[in-house]
Formats: C-alpha cells, sequence, structure tokens
C-alpha cells in the first residue's frame, strides 16, 4: 500500500485496526458484535474517504 499511495495514506488506514481486532474477536473469543462498532468503523471509513480524495485546481 506505501509502494501505491504513499505512506500517509497508508498509515491513516491504521485507524482501522481496532475494528478489526473487535472482527476477528468475534469467532475467536466469542465476543458480541454491536452496533457502535460499525457505526464507528463507518464513522472512521467516510473520514478516511474524504481526507484521502485527490484534490481538484480551481479553473481547471
Amino acid at each position: 500500500m506505501i509502494r501505491i499511495s504513499g505512506a500517509s495514506t497508508a498509515s491513516s488506514y491504521h485507524l482501522l485496526n481496532p475494528f478489526f481486532g473487535v472482527l476477528l474477536a468475534y469467532p475467536i473469543l466469542g465476543e458480541p458484535l454491536r452496533m457502535t462498532g460499525f457505526i464507528g468503523a463507518a464513522l472512521i471509513v467516510s473520514g478516511l474517504l474524504l481526507t484521502n480524495q485527490p484534490t481538484r485546481q480551481a479553473g481547471g
């Protein structure tokens, strides 16, 4: 990912690590999945999409 999109973009995706931990804890440890986890992940993903979009140049 670093080679494709750069280090700053790749590092921002580390914000999703807690959500993936919750997803792995479900089958391995039997932890329940809660709606708040999915809402939090959706907020993080929407923020990532907003901040990692290419910038547009004015007048072009």
